[in-house]
């Protein structure tokens, strides 16, 4: 294939109708769709298995909804623990991160700590 013709072919892939409009319809769909919640995704995402482990997320989500715990605090410790920890079983590194960064702002998730 010759230069022009390759560059015709990217131009043509670019600028294409049916890709504008893909894109549209996809995000058209997702916003019409069932949104998770946040305890949902915490427990699909970090593969939570254990009674003790739901137990947990739903604490989590619980101060997040009385605003005691920030969610960007939250996210940004499940994207880590998706990202840096074991790939089968994050949980566990979901929980530890977010100990030490709730910690900071003065927030106790230890087991031991009770919600009221």
């Amino acid at each position: 294939m010759s230069r022009c013709s390759i560059l015709i072919l990217l131009v043509a892939a670019l600028f294409s109708p049916p890709m504008f409009g893909q894109s549209e319809t996809v995000s058209a769909s997702a916003t019409t769709g069932r949104v998770a919640t946040l305890q949902q995704q915490l427990e699909k995402g970090l593969r939570v298995r254990q009674p003790s482990e739901f137990e947990y997320v739903g604490r989590v989500a619980e101060l997040v909804q009385q605003r005691r715990l920030p969610l960007k605090l939250v996210q940004g410790s499940f994207d880590y623990a998706r990202r840096r920890g074991h790939r089968h079983y994050p949980f566990q590194y979901f929980r530890r991160v977010l100990e030490l960064r709730a910690a900071r702002i003065g927030v106790n998730l230890s087991p031991t700590a009770v919600v009221q």
